[in-house]
């Protein structure tokens, strides 16, 4: 027998065992990384934009996609036709939809604010997805995946983003102003010290964003001269205030709602952060913060024609 020969082809037969074993264990961590990361799943970034200026939309865009690489990104649009919007198209695989024509024409009536969550409805009763971000446009920037956020609780089907904790809708002199005008007294009262919920930025599963814009599109009818906001919090306080439906606080979440806060954190990279400086998902109503307004004209610019080509 030629045990040389023997030698090396037990050699040759326990490197490919181990090759094997190494591949399959890759194999296995590369599933594991792509379910946690939801590449499997379609979720889809939604918003409007009417009589924007672009700088607004192409932050908005750019933000979502660098954050997001396989979301989908649909944006309700005055002008289709609009050669910038084609641009972005191609740059940002993104989706522009007439608003116009997702309008049924007997709500024409209604002010955006209030028509953009039935022309969400109606589009998402006959498209499918399986997580869903509705929010404001002029005013969000992405600064993480915010999908990957749903996996920290169980059972979640809808979460709200509570405003800061500094002033409950009681104490708010506008959210009194917008709860007083829709409903009497007794509800105001009943949802004086709660937190402000914000109805710009909605976040769910398929389902429970179909169940919140049900809700909203039956009260927005009913209720046609009410705020968005008011109708909003009714919803949430009153209707969806099961353990389905997740509160997200300012303070400690995933979501910063600059608006009223006394404060603002940032990291070295300009990353807003929460109370415990870890980096939001999603900052809105940024504009309300000089320091984030300078930031994001430095960082996100729209060239004048003269300066294209220019080298120095």
């Amino acid at each position: 027998m030629n045990y040389r020969l023997v030698f090396i082809y037990i050699s040759i037969l326990s490197v490919t065992i181990i090759m094997i074993g190494k591949l399959q264990f890759l194999f296995e961590t590369n599933k594991i990384d792509i379910k946690e990361r939801n590449f499997h799943q379609r979720n889809l970034i939604l918003s409007v934009a009417i009589n924007l200026p672009l700088i607004n939309i192409y932050r908005f865009i750019r933000t979502a996609r660098s954050s997001c690489n396989y979301c989908h990104i649909l944006i309700f649009t005055d002008n289709v036709d609009n050669s910038d919007y084609k641009e972005l198209v191609q740059l940002y695989n993104t989706i522009f939809l007439s608003y116009k024509d997702h309008t049924p024409q007997d709500l024409k009536r209604l002010s955006v604010y209030s028509l953009r969550f039935i022309v969400y409805h109606r589009y998402l009763l006959a498209n499918h997805y399986d997580n869903i971000f509705i929010c404001d446009l002029k005013d969000v920037v992405f600064q993480q995946n915010i999908f990957d956020h749903m996996k920290m609780y169980n059972n979640g089907e809808l979460y709200a983003f509570l405003e800061s904790e500094q002033l409950s809708i009681g104490e708010c002199r506008v959210h009194r102003a917008w709860m007083l005008t829709c409903y009497d007294e007794t509800v105001f009262k009943n949802l004086y010290n709660q937190s402000r919920s914000c109805a710009g930025t909605i976040l769910g599963t398929y389902k429970g964003i179909i169940k919140y814009l049900s809700l909203m599109e039956n009260r927005i009818i009913e209720k046609p001269s009410c705020n968005d906001q008011g109708i909003h919090n009714y919803i949430m306080y009153y209707i969806l205030n099961g353990t389905s439906t997740i509160r997200v606080t300012h303070e400690t979440g995933f979501l910063g709602t600059l608006g009223t806060t006394e404060w603002v954190y940032r990291n070295k990279y300009g990353l807003a952060l929460n109370k415990n400086k870890q980096v939001y998902a999603v900052i809105h109503q940024f504009h309300r913060s000089k320091q984030f307004v300078q930031q994001f004209n430095n960082e996100y610019q729209i060239l004048p024609e003269n300066v294209l080509n220019l080298k120095n």
